[in-house]
C-alpha cells in the first residue's frame, strides 16, 4: 500500500491536468442519484445496465462500478467508468474536510489547495473523519489515464449542504469562471469537464430538495419510486400513479411542488436525461433518434424535439454529431 496524506479544505478551487486527446470522457450520472444523507448510491433508472448492489455489474463494453470499503473505514460515494483495462475516469465524493488518498499503484496525493499528478495510478481508497455527521466540503476528483483533474468545493458556513439551492447555484457559476480562467472556455477538456460538474451540481440540488421533502412526507419515496418504475411507459400519468399508490392527486401535486417542479417537468427532465446518456454513448451502429425517443418514454418524435430544445438548447442530432466528431478523431489519431 502506497503512503497517504491528510489535509482539510479550507478554500474552493479548480484544477486540471492536459488531457490524452486520443480519448473520451463518458458520463452516465444521468442514471443515477446520490444520496449523502445516507451516504449510499441510489439506483433511480427504470434499466439495470449501470448500477445495482454489487461491485461490478458489465454492460457491453463499459464496465461500471460502485466501489465502497467497510462503514467505519470509507464513507463516500465513489463511482468510475471504464472500456476495457483503460479507465476513462474516476470521481469521489468526500463528505467531509479530512480525508487520506492511498493509490494502490504508485503514490498519488491530492493536497487541498492544489493537486497533484502521478504515473501508473489505478486506483484508490478514500477515507474521510467524521465531523458530527454533516457534509464539511465535496471533493470531486476526474482521472484520465495518468491525469487527474480535481475540484474540492467548501460549503457555505452553517447550512446543509443538500438543502441549500444557493449553494448549487454558486457552484455552478463558479465552476464555469474557475474552469475558463485555467484552460480557456474553447478546450474540449473544459467543455467536458463543465458537463459532468454541472450534472453533479444539478444532482446535489435534486437531491437536496428530495432529501428535504422525506423528513416530512412519507409518502415522497413511493412516489418516486412508482414514477421511475414506469418512467419508460408512454402512458405514465398522475391519475395512474394517484391510482395505483393510492394517494390523490393533488397530495403528488403538492410533494412535486415543495420540490420546485412539477409532475409532468419531473417526468419529462428524468426522459431527456435518459435520453441524453443514449446519444452521447458511443456504438458501431447507434440506433436513431426516434428509437431513443421512444425507448425513453416519450409519445412522438415533434414532443421529444421540442422538449430536448427547451432543455437543453441544442437539437438530439447537434449532441450526437459531437460525440461522431470525437470519435472520428478518436479513430484518426489512432492511425498516425
Amino acid at each position: 500500500m502506497a503512503g497517504s496524506d491528510t489535509g482539510s479544505v479550507e478554500r474552493s478551487f479548480f484544477t486540471t491536468s492536459v488531457v490524452d486527446r486520443r480519448h473520451r470522457f463518458d458520463f452516465f450520472a444521468e442514471q443515477a442519484r446520490l444520496n449523502f444523507s445516507r451516504r449510499e448510491y441510489k439506483n433511480i433508472s427504470e434499466s439495470n445496465d449501470y448500477l445495482a448492489d454489487v461491485n461490478v455489474m458489465q454492460s457491453g463494453e463499459s464496465k461500471c462500478f460502485l466501489w465502497s470499503g467497510p462503514p467505519h473505514e470509507v464513507m463516500n460515494n465513489s463511482y468510475g467508468i471504464s472500456h476495457g483495462d483503460r479507465k476513462h475516469f474516476f470521481f469521489s465524493f468526500i463528505l467531509n474536510g479530512e480525508a487520506e488518498y492511498e493509490g494502490l499503484f504508485g503514490k498519488r496525493v491530492l493536497r487541498t489547495g492544489s493537486s497533484t499528478v502521478t504515473d501508473n495510478v489505478s486506483a484508490h481508497r478514500v477515507r474521510w473523519r467524521p465531523n458530527k455527521g454533516t457534509c464539511r466540503s465535496i471533493t470531486i476528483q476526474l482521472r484520465h489515464d495518468k491525469f487527474i483533474s480535481s475540484m474540492a468545493l467548501e460549503r457555505l458556513a452553517d447550512e446543509r449542504i443538500m438543502s441549500s439551492h444557493k449553494f448549487a447555484v454558486l457552484l455552478k457559476m463558479s465552476l464555469r469562471n474557475l474552469a475558463a480562467s485555467v484552460i480557456g472556455q474553447t478546450d474540449r477538456e473544459v467543455v467536458e469537464l463543465l458537463k459532468i460538474a454541472e450534472t453533479l451540481v444539478w444532482l446535489i440540488a435534486e437531491d437536496g430538495k428530495l432529501d428535504n421533502v422525506r423528513n416530512g412526507n412519507a409518502t415522497l419515496s413511493a412516489i418516486e419510486m412508482e414514477i421511475n418504475s414506469r418512467l419508460l411507459c408512454p402512458d405514465l400519468s398522475l391519475s395512474r400513479i394517484s391510482s395505483t399508490l393510492n394517494v390523490s392527486t393533488r397530495n403528488i401535486q403538492r410533494t412535486m411542488a415543495s420540490m420546485d417542479t412539477t409532475f409532468s417537468e419531473y417526468v419529462r427532465n428524468k426522459r431527456l436525461s435518459m435520453a441524453v446518456s443514449h446519444l452521447r454513448r458511443p456504438k458501431v451502429n447507434p440506433p436513431s433518434i426516434e428509437s431513443i425517443s421512444l425507448a425513453c418514454g416519450f409519445s412522438d418524435l415533434s414532443t421529444f424535439y421540442r422538449a430536448f430544445k427547451a432543455r437543453y438548447g441544442c437539437t438530439p442530432g447537434d449532441i450526437r454529431n459531437e460525440v461522431e466528431t470525437l470519435e472520428r478523431k478518436d479513430r484518426q489519431a489512432g492511425a498516425v
